[in-house]
C-alpha cells in the first residue's frame, strides 16, 4: 500500500509539472506572434534529440508540439494544403517523419470523417506498422469516437497522465480481441470478476470464447467506441486542445468515480454496431486471487459490469462486422 501512495505522489507530482508547463506554454503562445502555415508545419517537422528525461522534459518538448500542431488547426483551410501534402508524404515515404505522430492528428481533426478512409489505408500499410498506434488515434479523433482498440496495438498510457475510464475499457476490449485471459481478468472490477468466474466455472476458456463468438484470430481486429458524455471525458487521448483548457472542463464537467457511461461501439468501418452502458469500478492498488498484480498511482478504472457476458458478445459482434 505504501509503494501504491509514493507512486500516487509521483503521478500527482508529475500531474502538476505538466500543469504549470501548459500554463506557461499558454502564456508564451498569447505572445507570440503570428506565424504562417509553412513556419508552423516546420515545427512539426523537425527532429529534436531523445535523451534522459522526466514528465517535466517531455512535457514541455510536447507542449511545445502540441501548441504548433493546435495553431496549425486554428488556420483552417489556409493549411490544409500543406497538411494534406505532408500526410500524403508520410504515406508515400513509409512514414520518414519525426513528428508525423502531431501530423496525422492535425489532418484528423481538420478533416473529420472524411480523412478516415486515408488513415485506415495506411493503418493497414506494413511500412507505416510503428505508426499505426498513432493512426488509430487519429482515426479515433476524425470520427469523434473516444478510442479505437487495434488488436495490433497494446493500449497503453502515459505515467504522466491520470488513468482515466478510457484505459480501462482499451484494455478489456484488447484482452478479448486477442484472447489474453490474464489482462482481462486484471482489468475487471469485483462485479464484472465474479461474472467471469461464474462463465468460467463449468467450460474452459476457449469455449467461453467460441460460445461468445470471439475473434478466431488475433489479426487485425479493430473496434471502436464513444462514451456519451461531456467532453473531455469522451474525448480521445490527444484531442489537439491545451492541458489548460482540458483541466478546467475537467473540472467544470467533473463525473462521479461511480458513474456509468452510456456507450457507442463501432465496428472497423465507423459505423454503429450497438450501444450499452458501461459500469467502472476504482482502485489505486489490488491483488486478485489468480495472482496477477496491479498497481499504480491515482484512479483506476476497472471494467465492472455484472452483465459481462453481453458485453463481451458485443465486443465479438462489431469485431466481425
Amino acid at each position: 500500500m505504501k509503494e501504491a501512495r509514493r507512486f500516487s505522489r509521483w503521478r500527482f507530482l508529475c500531474t502538476a509539472a505538466l500543469l504549470l508547463l501548459s500554463i506557461f506554454a499558454k502564456g508564451q503562445t498569447e505572445q507570440a506572434p503570428a506565424q504562417s502555415a509553412d513556419e508552423l508545419m516546420s515545427l512539426l517537422r523537425d527532429e529534436h534529440p531523445i535523451g534522459p528525461s522526466t514528465c517535466g522534459s517531455r512535457g514541455t518538448e510536447y507542449l511545445r508540439e502540441q501548441d504548433a500542431a493546435v495553431r496549425v488547426v486554428a488556420l483552417g483551410s489556409a493549411a490544409t494544403p500543406q497538411v494534406e501534402a505532408a500526410v500524403q508524404s508520410i504515406e508515400t515515404s513509409g512514414g520518414d517523419w519525426t513528428h508525423a505522430w502531431w501530423l496525422v492528428h492535425v489532418y484528423a481533426r481538420m478533416k473529420g470523417p472524411a480523412a478516415f478512409p486515408v488513415l485506415s489505408r495506411m493503418m493497414h500499410d506494413p511500412r507505416l506498422k510503428d505508426l499505426r498506434g498513432s493512426l488509430d488515434d487519429s482515426a479515433a479523433l476524425a470520427l469523434g469516437l473516444t478510442s479505437y482498440v487495434d488488436s495490433a496495438v497494446v493500449p497503453s498510457f502515459g505515467i504522466c497522465d491520470p488513468f482515466e475510464r478510457r484505459d480501462g475499457l482499451n484494455l478489456v476490449i484488447f484482452a478479448w480481441e486477442t484472447g489474453d485471459l490474464d489482462m482481462l481478468w486484471t482489468h475487471l472490477g469485483p462485479h464484472a470478476v465474479a461474472a467471469l468466474d461464474s462463465l468460467l466455472a463449468k467450460r474452459s476458456w476457449q469455449d467461453l470464447r467460441r460460445d461468445l463468438s470471439a475473434p478466431v484470430s488475433a489479426k487485425d481486429v479493430l473496434v471502436g467506441y464513444g462514451f456519451d458524455v461531456p467532453p473531455p471525458w469522451g474525448e480521445p487521448y490527444e484531442a489537439l486542445e491545451s492541458k489548460v483548457e482540458r483541466l478546467v472542463r475537467a473540472r467544470a464537467m467533473p463525473l462521479d468515480e461511480d458513474a456509468v457511461l452510456k456507450t457507442t461501439f463501432t465496428d472497423r468501418s465507423g459505423s454503429v454496431c450497438g450501444r450499452r452502458s458501461i459500469a467502472f469500478a476504482t482502485t489505486d492498488f489490488r491483488t486478485l486471487e489468480h495472482g496477477a498484480r496491479f498497481e499504480g498511482a491515482g484512479s483506476k478504472y476497472f471494467v465492472d459490469n455484472a452483465d459481462l457476458a453481453d458485453l463481451l458478445h458485443l465486443i465479438s459482434a462489431c469485431a466481425a462486422q
